[in-house]
């Protein structure tokens, strides 16, 4: 996050702060940045309104409870270094510095905080959250004063004594009311604080009434904050719940789909095996076929070799002999029909 800060009529912007970010790193930021040593001291101005940070103030805190159209911070050099003096310096009278044509400038940020771990919508709620707690707190103090200026008001003792005294303290309260009102709720919003001071300033002894409806006004308007506040919260802390469903629902349905392809992949590899094996048997049956009608034409050359010796008159042979000779002639004729 970024912070603008004004040095001597220069507009410089310190980068890399956090809404923990204190005034005190801002300063010596700054300073660094600037190249001069010395006291200086972070004042936060407003329409009307001049005040000085403490070195433990939060700067953004601040930026985000008041609203960054109606704040300026500035940077003021209040003397010389003693013993290197920190943001808390008290304010000195320095000259009126020279007016220059406002440039934007980068001071390094300084190295004490990290940058917010929150971001993107988170961070916007965050913010929202914190500028509506401190506008609360306002509105109460507020509330709280006008309270005691009705009390005032309603005691009779006091009615003949200073009615213009409390008057001018109820119109100062009633003039905040409606800034915060404005600020709030722009064009659109509650229009009360503004009317009762418009009132107060013709008729005096209208101001109890009006303190009553400013206060009942700015309670209910109280009441609305504090519900979308909560409301805030809630959706902060839902956004936090539902973040990682969207992740852990991707992944698995990304382990679904390696999965589903080993799955494919070990199918096709078992098919192309299975038909490897098939035409593998098949052509073992092939070649023993092969082999085997291969030996029974041989047989049946040397039957029909041993027919035809007999047939033409070969030499003289025993009964024995020729009886074997018919007996295996017959067996091969038996053999070659059985393989046909």
């Amino acid at each position: 996050m970024e912070l603008k800060v004004w040095v001597e009529g220069v507009a410089r912007v310190v980068c890399g702060l956090s809404m923990n970010t204190s005034c005190q790193d801002v300063v010596i930021a700054l300073a660094k940045s600037l190249g001069q040593t010395g006291r200086y001291i972070l004042l936060v101005k407003r329409p009307g309104q001049e005040r000085q940070l403490l070195p433990g103030d939060r700067p953004l805190q601040h930026l985000s409870r008041l609203g960054a159209p109606e704040v300026r911070f500035v940077l003021r050099r209040t003397g010389p270094s003693r013993g290197g003096g920190g943001a808390g310096a008290a304010p000195g009278s320095p000259a009126r510095p020279k007016r220059t044509k406002p440039s934007r400038a980068r001071s390094p940020s300084p190295g004490a905080p990290d940058p917010d771990p929150l971001s993107g919508p988170k961070e916007e709620a965050f913010r929202q959250v914190l500028q509506q707690h401190g506008r609360l707190q306002d509105l109460q103090a507020q509330l709280r004063a006008l309270q005691r200026e009705a009390e005032v008001w309603e005691r009779p003792a006091h009615l003949a004594a200073g009615p213009a005294r409390v008057s001018e303290g109820a119109l100062e309260a009633l003039r905040a009311l409606e800034a915060l009102g404005d600020q709030e709720g722009g064009p659109g919003g509650p229009a009360g604080p503004g009317a009762a001071a418009e009132a107060q300033r013709g008729r005096p002894d209208a101001a109890p009434s009006q303190l009553r409806s400013s206060t009942e006004a700015h309670g209910r308007r109280i009441q609305e904050l504090h519900a979308r506040a909560a409301q805030l919260e809630q959706e902060l802390q839902q956004a936090e719940e539902e973040a990682p469903r969207p992740l852990e629902e991707a992944l698995q349905q990304r382990q679904a789909d390696d999965l589903q392809e080993a799955l494919s992949g070990t199918q096709r590899d078992l098919r192309r095996r299975e038909e490897k094996l098939q035409g593998g048997r098949e052509e073992v049956e092939e070649v023993e076929e092969v082999e085997e009608l291969e030996e029974l034409d041989r047989e049946l050359r040397q039957c029909k070799l041993q027919l035809f010796i007999l047939q033409s008159g070969g030499p003289p042979r025993t009964a024995a002999s020729a009886r074997r000779s018919r007996s295996a002639v017959r067996h091969h004729m038996v053999e070659q029909g059985d393989a046909a």
